[in-house]
């Protein structure tokens, strides 16, 4: 791994500690097995990949709206590294 990503993983670590409050690593599935990261949310966390000031509004809509979720273009969508690329997708 190289020193942006180390530095990188570090850092949403102590992101996910300090500003969530989540000191529980995350699951990520790799070829079928399970693998702790620090970095990653735990999945009945995932919604603290939603920026604050729009996640109850954001989960408000998706509940009226069952036709309608949350996509990551195939990635956990607990990951916080790639938590950037969540959209919004019809069903």
């Amino acid at each position: 791994m190289n020193s942006y990503q180390e530095t990188l993983y570090r850092h949403l670590e102590s992101y996910k500690a300090s500003r969530l409050g989540v000191d529980k690593p995350g699951l990520f599935r790799h070829k079928g097995v399970d693998i702790e990261y620090g970095h990653i949310l735990p999945v009945e966390l995932k919604w603290l990949n939603l920026l604050e000031p729009f996640r109850a509004e954001i989960k408000a809509y998706l509940d009226a709206h069952p036709c309608v979720r949350l996509a990551k273009r195939g990635l956990a969508d607990h990951d916080l590294e790639r938590r950037s690329s969540m959209i919004l997708m019809s069903v």
